[in-house]
């Protein structure tokens, strides 16, 4: 089973779209997919407690990672990098367990289409994935503002 992470936990984000389009073509290709949305994350995880002993409303989530034959990540870019949810996340999962062996897949959404070509997680938890960002196919429409993606299929080629 693949673990499909939307990396925000902003309302209403495109990263959710993106990500609900991306289990659509799962499902049509009928691979298993478990979806893991930071938005749910229990509000007792962000205790600093939580360093030492994980909450067991976390647990879900941890094992959904360890479980998974594969991670597929859709996650908006912050200014240059990742959105602090999802760091967050990833420093609570077990280490090096969650990644040892198991593919990350990494679907960036940016404004206006400026991706850092390299996706560094967490201090090299994750081996980063370097490669040039992509160019949209067809010209983005002048006027066209942040959250305005109506329909996420547009976005993939």
């Amino acid at each position: 089973m693949i673990t499909l992470i939307v990396g925000t936990n902003r309302p209403g984000s495109n990263s959710r779209k993106v990500a609900a389009h991306v289990e659509e073509i799962y499902a049509e290709l009928k691979v298993p997919l478990r979806v893991l949305d930071l938005a749910h994350l229990p509000p007792e995880i962000f205790s600093p407690t939580s360093y030492e002993e994980k909450p067991r409303a976390f647990q879900p989530f941890a094992e959904a990672v360890l479980n998974s034959a594969g991670l597929h990540v859709v996650s908006p870019e912050y200014n240059g990098g990742i959105p602090g949810v999802l760091k967050y996340f990833i420093d609570m999962l077990k280490f090096p367990e969650s990644f040892i062996n198991r593919p990350v897949c990494f679907v960036g959404l940016a404004a206006h289409l400026r991706l850092p070509q390299c996706v560094h997680l967490s201090e090299s938890r994750v081996p980063a994935l370097c490669q040039r960002p992509a160019r949209h196919p067809r010209p983005v429409e002048r006027g066209r503002t942040a959250g305005s993606i109506e329909d996420a299929s547009e976005w993939f080629y």
